[in-house]
């Protein structure tokens, strides 16, 4: 619908300042919306991950069996050597260079530290024991499941930069970003959930909206 912007009768005037700021609060409760959704599903990519994060540590345990003595097993370059070898046999194999070539085309690191880690990586394989062999289906879910983790992470790095594009000019975002220890995660969650932060007239209101209040506990005769 267009809007003629001159008018000179008062009620013309008042119909038309209505209707545009009818479509403004309708836009703004339509972003307010597709915020809380992305929010929504952020929540579930991001239990999802933890999920896949606790089987792929489960198949760890048993493939690469004391990992952690080696390297942090969620670092990129640990499921670089996991998801390209698969098993410890098949890095035991290869030669510390070879690990470092791989590690160079897959990880962005340098040289220098390409080599180091391929030396622990060989060291370790050398020394370990895997709880199933090579052709396992173990070693096939572990795969999967690594590969699961990174579209996760690729699914939450989007859904981030889509809220922090929505969000990163509002007063609300602008504000809880002064707060002490609230990170960017906590940020972009906090602010898409309020809404319009003008409803709130006190902070006693907007921590009530939160569920940070004390409440009363009450049973019988005691209350607390």
């Amino acid at each position: 619908m267009a809007i003629r912007p001159t008018k000179t009768d008062t009620l013309d005037c008042a119909n038309i300042a209505a209707v545009f700021y009818a479509k403004a609060v309708r836009e703004f409760r339509c972003e307010t919306a597709d915020l809380k959704a992305l929010s929504r599903r952020k929540k579930q990519t991001r239990n999802e991950l933890i999920r896949q994060r606790c089987i792929y540590r489960r198949y760890i345990d048993l493939i690469w069996p004391c990992f952690d003595g080696c390297a942090d097993p969620y670092t990129q370059s640990s499921m670089a050597i996991v998801e390209y070898f698969q098993h410890p046999y098949r890095v035991k194999r290869m030669s510390s260079k070879q690990i470092a070539a791989m590690l160079e085309s897959n990880v962005r690191i340098s040289h220098k530290r390409s080599l180091s880690l391929a030396d622990r990586y060989k060291g370790y394989a050398s020394d370990s024991v895997s709880g199933v062999d090579v052709d396992s289906k173990y070693v096939e879910t572990l795969r999967k499941s690594l590969r699961r983790i990174r579209e996760l992470e690729r699914e939450m790095g989007e859904i981030n930069g889509a809220m922090e594009a929505r969000l990163r000019r509002t007063d609300a975002y602008i504000l809880l970003g002064t707060i002490p220890g609230f990170g960017e995660n906590i940020l972009l969650q906090v602010a898409a959930e309020i809404g319009d932060h003008r409803r709130f007239e006190t902070a006693k209101q907007f921590t009530a909206f939160c569920g940070l209040d004390p409440s009363i506990l009450q049973s019988g005769t005691s209350s607390g």
